[in-house]
């Protein structure tokens, strides 16, 4: 059996329309249709806890760092699950004295290597907090979708080099 996903369903984000397709397939076998249908209860399963822990969380930094858990909400781009992570993987922000220090912790500086005098630029510094930096970098895709203004910044320095 050859099942084409639909045009519209056809990235990386399973929408709920999406699930309801899985679901009226019509397979060949009553194995086929178990499966799947165990398969979707994990997937359902997953989400309500991701669900529950990321209220759970959003509740605490509220309640115990509200300041700095809207300051980072007040960023296109951040919702309640990166800000909780950023609060969670940097603990006190203001331990950081600037934006550089901030950025060479998270990662999201370029990598250098330099012989005799000379610096040549390798790209972002493989030295990371690689959870806290993809975090970040997503949270950079969707602000920049969604606000005007970014998107017009990016394409106007889209491939050129710093």
């Amino acid at each position: 059996m050859s099942i084409s996903v639909p045009e519209e369903y056809d990235n990386a984000n399973w929408s709920k329309a999406f699930i309801e397709w899985i679901r009226a397939i019509r397979w060949q076998s009553s194995e086929g249709a178990l499966s799947m249908e165990s398969k979707l209860v994990v997937l359902e399963c997953l989400h309500k806890e991701f669900l529950h822990i990321t209220n759970e969380l959003a509740k605490y930094y509220r309640t115990h760092h509200k300041e700095d858990y809207y300051l980072l909400r007040s960023i296109p781009g951040f919702g309640r699950l990166v800000v909780s992570a950023i609060l969670s993987e940097l603990g006190d922000i203001r331990r950081f004295t600037n934006e550089s220090e901030l950025s060479n912790y998270i990662g999201v500086v370029p990598g250098l290597h330099s012989s005799g005098g000379t610096e040549k630029a390798l790209g972002i510094t493989p030295r990371c907090r690689s959870l806290l930096r993809s975090y970040i970098i997503e949270a950079a895709w969707i602000a920049m979708r969604r606000d005007p203004e970014l998107q017009a910044y990016y394409r106007k320095h889209q491939g050129q080099k710093q």
